[in-house]
């Protein structure tokens, strides 16, 4: 029995989830998210092999040119088969990532006419070099929860991602993270400014 999945790789995939379970209900596939969000890629994987299915084909879906590479699709999937032991079944990835035409199922046919099977020799999702972390000068949050994705977040955080790439700061200088609703730090950080404005108004009096 043989499976596919599409796997959003990044958060602008996240924010086209009802495109994307569209595009996997036409092609009669699973949809899973590679990081952000759920059902996550290990999930799917465990779900189908608990099921019996014997071949599983995943195929990458990037919508921007901010996602991870194919790589970290690989990794993710390895680290599930061999985590998953002998029983694992044979797991294979399209060595190309599909964009906003997924919706087409010619394409998703096409794409996974030339996949590379998964090893347990493709490289970890961990390294003793990501244990240090860089010296970023700074460290900027940008929220992708639901209001400030209906207020342009993408378009914000695409805008500052490729200004600092261009200035050659991304990743070395500044690190970008996103974040779900920050609204409750906004408050806590709201409340602890007007504590500190009070203590401050009663020490001068």
């Amino acid at each position: 029995m043989t499976a596919r999945v599409l796997v959003g790789m990044s958060i602008r995939e996240v924010n086209a989830t009802g495109e994307l379970e569209a595009a996997a209900t036409g092609a009669d596939a699973r949809l899973a998210f590679l990081q952000i969000a759920e059902p996550t890629l290990s999930t799917v994987l465990t779900e189908l092999a608990d099921r019996g299915v014997t071949r599983i084909e995943l195929l990458g879906v990037c919508f921007g040119p901010l996602a991870p590479g194919l790589s970290w699709l690989r990794r993710g999937a390895a680290h599930w088969w061999r985590e998953r032991g002998p029983e694992a079944p044979d797991v294979v990835i399209a060595t190309v990532l599909v964009g906003a035409d997924v919706a087409v199922p010619a394409v998703i046919d096409t794409a996974l006419q030339s996949v590379r099977p998964v090893r347990a020799t493709e490289a970890p999702v961990t390294s003793p070099a990501w244990e240090q972390v860089p010296p970023y000068r700074r460290h900027v949050t940008v929220c992708r929860g639901p209001r400030c994705s209906a207020r342009g977040a993408e378009q914000t955080w695409t805008a500052l991602a490729d200004g600092l790439t261009q200035r050659g700061l991304k990743d070395t200088e500044v690190l970008m993270c996103a974040a779900t609703c920050m609204l409750r730090l906004v408050l806590e950080c709201s409340a602890f400014r007007s504590e500190c404005n009070r203590t401050r108004d009663e020490t001068r009096a």
